[in-house]
């Protein structure tokens, strides 16, 4: 999560960008939501999509109990296989 600073003033954006940096295409900016980048429109919107999917999902668990996460090593297991699944 990016910290926060005044809707609209550069340095927002400066941090935000910092923190997108060339690896990530998706932050929270605190108090403000989510913030999505892609090569295309298309793309930004459907990581946005993705986000607010996986929200509402751990939303709805957190509403019958504790979520267990998986361990590091397991969430990336899983990150890489959806990634393979989304080039085939």
């Amino acid at each position: 999560m990016v910290s926060y600073e005044t809707d609209g003033t550069e340095a927002l954006g400066r941090i935000a960008a910092e923190t997108l940096g060339e690896t990530y295409n998706v932050c929270l900016l605190d108090n403000h939501g989510v913030l999505t980048v892609g090569e295309t429109i298309e793309g930004a919107f459907e990581t946005a999509l993705m986000v607010e999917y996986c929200a509402r999902f751990h939303h709805q668990a957190r509403a019958i109990g504790e979520p267990k996460s998986l361990p590091d090593e397991e969430g990336d297991r899983v990150v890489e296989g959806v990634a393979r699944s989304w080039t085939h």
